[in-house]
């Protein structure tokens, strides 16, 4: 081999390792929601909303006005064979996005998905621990807007279009 040979082979070696070294350094971090909060109701009838803190923010590419899926790893445990046979993803509902900063994002129910198509959950609810689908994200659509300036919630019935296995 000549010298330019192994000169050419070196870098492309480096340039290659460069690359791989990007790729996994500047891989997407799931997002998930870490916190919940609301204010105590002060009449009976009050509806009070949920502020759903995301540790993720403008830097995963949220911005104020998104809808994100949420979705829920479930682990079944097949008590007839003593072993899991894999984790579920499960959709859960949807959270529009309503601040957004470095590292962190506030979002509010948007809806939560008919379960009548889907797995049952023990909590048919977003909570603590739920993963974000910033891939998923949209903006509101002009009829969900008019219904939600109706104060009418965006139908339950919209199923996600596809929901990947867990790797």
């Amino acid at each position: 081999m000549s010298a330019g040979a192994r000169i050419f082979c070196g870098r492309s070696q480096l340039v290659l390792m460069a690359l791989l070294t990007t790729l996994f350094h500047f891989r997407a971090e799931a997002v998930s929601i870490f916190e919940v909060r609301k204010r105590l109701a002060m009449t009976n009838d009050e509806v009070v909303p949920r502020d759903f803190y995301l540790n993720g923010g403008v830097e995963s590419g949220l911005k104020p006005g998104m809808i994100v899926k949420v979705t829920r790893q479930v682990t079944p445990y097949d008590s007839y064979q003593n072993k899991s046979p894999g984790d579920l993803i499960v959709p859960v509902g949807e959270l529009k996005v309503i601040f957004v900063q470095k590292g962190v994002s506030v979002a509010r129910l948007h809806r939560i998905f008919d379960r009548s198509d889907l797995p049952i959950l023990e909590d048919e609810y977003i909570m603590v621990g739920d993963e974000v689908d910033v891939g998923s994200a949209r903006l509101e659509s002009p009829s969900e807007k008019k219904k939600s300036a109706q104060g009418q919630p965006a139908p339950a019935e919209a199923l996600p279009e596809k929901i990947e296995g867990a790797s």
